[in-house]
C-alpha cells in the first residue's frame, strides 16, 4: 500500500507544473516588431535547472507530508526531512571551519605543496628571505620537509572529490607534526570551477637537530643527540651515550628510531643497554588521528633481560646478581596492563 500512495504523490507531484502553465492560448497573429537591434552573444543554457526542479519536487513533497490525510501522513512515515546538525553527530558546530563549504565534493585537479625551512621565511609574508649569517647557517644544517611526507598527512587526494572538513582537518595534522611549525591549507579560488580546485599548500619546518652534553668530570660525560625530522622524511631519532661510569660497564647507551608510514601508521624500535640491564622492543600503532577515524590501536613487542640482586653484600663486596632472566612483553590493543609477559 504504501508504495502505491509513493507513486501516486509523485505523478500528482508532477502533474503541479503542468496544470500551473495552462492558460490562456496567446494571440499568435500578433507581429511584434524589436526595437533594439544591438547584437548580443547567445545566451548559454541554464546549468541550475534541474537542481531547481529537484528543490521544487522535495519542497512539495515536504509540504505534502505535512498534511493530515491518510496519504499524508503516509508519506511523512516514508519520507525524513529532518535537518542533521553536527551537534547530534557529536561534533561542535562552532569549531567548523565553514570557509570552504562550498567547495565539498569537487574534485581535486592539483595539489600544489611549498615548503619553507625552518629560518629566516614567513608564511604570511612570502617576500621574508633569510638576511643574516646566523639564519643562512642554520638552514645549512637543516634538511627540508619532503613534500612526499606533507603528503603523507592530506586527508584528499588528487582525482578524489574533497569532503567535508578535510581542508581544515589536514591543516590541524600538519600542524601537530613534530617537524612543522606552521601550515596553511586552502583553495585557490582563481583556478576553481564549478567542479574541480586546486588545492595550495604551504608549511614552515622546525630546525630538528638537538643535542645535550653534560660533563661529570674527567673523562666521564654523557651525550646526547636528536633528530626530529631525518632526512626530510619526518623519522625520529634519539641517542644518549653515557662513559665514564664506576661500574664494570663503563658506558651506557639508550636509543629509538621511529617511522612515519602511509595511512597514519607509524614503526618504533627502542634499544637499552647498560650494566646487568638490556631491554630491547618494537611498536606499530594508529592513532584516532581525525574525527572520522575508524579503526585504530597498537602492536608492541618488549623483551628485558636484566638480572636482580637477592642478597644484599657485606660492605665493600660485590654485589652476588642471579642469573639473567629474558622477560618478553607482549601488549595488545589494550591498556598496558593488559600486556602478556614470559620468561
Amino acid at each position: 500500500m504504501k508504495y502505491v500512495v509513493l507513486v501516486w504523490a509523485f505523478l500528482w507531484l508532477g502533474a503541479l507544473p503542468a496544470l500551473a502553465q495552462t492558460g490562456v492560448p496567446r494571440d499568435t497573429t500578433r507581429i511584434i516588431e524589436p526595437t533594439d537591434t544591438t547584437s548580443r552573444p547567445a545566451v548559454s543554457t541554464d546549468s541550475l535547472r534541474r537542481r531547481f526542479d529537484q528543490e521544487r519536487l522535495l519542497n512539495g513533497l515536504k509540504a505534502y507530508t505535512k498534511r493530515k490525510t491518510i496519504a499524508g501522513k503516509a508519506a511523512a512515515v516514508l519520507f525524513n526531512f529532518t535537518p542533521r546538525h553536527e551537534d547530534q553527530a557529536g561534533l561542535d558546530a562552532a569549531l567548523l571551519d565553514r570557509q570552504y563549504d562550498r567547495h565539498n565534493y569537487k574534485i581535486v585537479r592539483r595539489i600544489n605543496i611549498q615548503t619553507l625551512t625552518a629560518f629566516g621565511y614567513s608564511i604570511s609574508d612570502t617576500t621574508r628571505v633569510p638576511r643574516n649569517i646566523l639564519e643562512k647557517t642554520g638552514n645549512a644544517f637543516h634538511m627540508k620537509t619532503s613534500r612526499a611526507r606533507v603528503r603523507q598527512l592530506l586527508l584528499f587526494k588528487v582525482g578524489r572529490e574533497l569532503e567535508p572538513q578535510a581542508l581544515a582537518e589536514s591543516e590541524r595534522l600538519l600542524r601537530q607534526t613534530d617537524e612543522l611549525v606552521d601550515a596553511r591549507v586552502f583553495v585557490n579560488e582563481r583556478t576553481s570551477t564549478a567542479d574541480s580546485v586546486d588545492v595550495e599548500i604551504i608549511t614552515k619546518d622546525v630546525f630538528s637537530l638537538s643535542g645535550s652534553l653534560e660533563v661529570r668530570g674527567v673523562g666521564a660525560a654523557s651525550i646526547g643527540l636528536r633528530d626530529q625530522n631525518f632526512l626530510g622524511q619526518g623519522h625520529q631519532f634519539r641517542n644518549e651515550y653515557e662513559f665514564g661510569r664506576n661500574q664494570p660497564q663503563s658506558w651506557r647507551y639508550i636509543g629509538s628510531y621511529r617511522i612515519p608510514f602511509r595511512n597514519f601508521i607509524y614503526g618504533e624500535a627502542r634499544y637499552r643497554n647498560e650494566y646487568k640491564n638490556h631491554s630491547s622492543g618494537i611498536t606499530v600503532s594508529r592513532d584516532f588521528y581525525s574525527i572520522n577515524t575508524k579503526y585504530a590501536g597498537a602492536l608492541s613487542l618488549n623483551t628485558y633481560r636484566y638480572r636482580l640482586v637477592l642478597n644484599p653484600p657485606p660492605n665493600g663486596q660485590e654485589p652476588d646478581y642471579s642469573p639473567s632472566a629474558t622477560i618478553r612483553k607482549t601488549c595488545g590493543l589494550a591498556a598496558p596492563s593488559h600486556c602478556a609477559a614470559t620468561t
